[in-house]
C-alpha cells in the first residue's frame, strides 16, 4: 500500500492458485511417464485431467534442457507423444487446445467439460475454435471416448 492506501501492486490469489492447479498436475504426468507407470499397468486407461497442465506448454523447452544437460535417450516430447496416457480438455481454451494436439495427438485428448463448475457450452465451441483439423476434432469429440469406453461395453 501507498501512503494514501492504494493497492500499487493488485494481485490475484485466484489466479495464482489456477496456475498452481496446473503445475501440480504437470508434475502428476511427470512423475507418471518418467516412473513408468504406463508400461507397469499396460491396458489400463489412465486418464488426467486439465490437458496434463503446464506440460503441453514446456515440454519443448523440456527437450532442450534434455539435448544440452540430461542426454536423456527420450526427449521428453516422445515420452508424453507415445505415452498411452490419456487427457482430457475440460475448462481449457482453444489455444491451449491446438498446443495439447501439437503435445499428445489429438488420440491422446479425451472431451471434457468440469460441468457443472464450468458450462458444456463454452467447452464445446472451445474444441470448435481450436486450430485443430476436423479429424482432430472429431476424435476429441467422438472417438477417442468411445475407443476407451468400448472396452467396458
Amino acid at each position: 500500500m501507498d501512503a494514501v492506501g492504494t493497492n500499487r501492486y493488485p494481485d490475484s490469489i485466484m489466479a495464482r492458485r489456477q496456475l498452481e492447479i496446473q503445475h501440480q498436475i504437470a508434475a502428476a504426468m511427470v512423475t507418471l511417464l518418467w516412473g513408468g507407470f504406463p508400461d507397469k499397468y499396460q491396458g489400463f486407461a489412465l486418464h488426467v485431467a486439465n490437458m496434463g497442465g503446464t506440460l503441453p506448454l514446456v515440454v519443448e523447452r523440456m527437450d532442450y534442457t534434455s539435448r544440452l544437460r540430461t542426454h536423456e535417450p527420450i526427449l521428453p516430447s516422445d515420452r508424453v507423444r507415445n505415452s498411452s496416457v490419456l487427457v482430457d480438455c475440460s475448462s481449457m481454451g482453444p489455444i491451449a487446445i491446438t498446443a495439447a494436439v501439437a503435445c499428445f495427438g489429438s488420440e491422446n485428448i479425451l472431451f471434457g467439460t468440469d460441468n457443472p463448475i464450468y458450462k458444456s457450452e463454452w467447452q464445446l465451441e472451445a474444441v470448435k475454435r481450436a486450430r485443430i483439423s476436423d479429424r482432430d476434432r472429431r476424435a476429441i469429440l467422438h472417438d477417442n471416448g468411445t475407443r476407451v469406453l468400448q472396452k467396458w461395453l
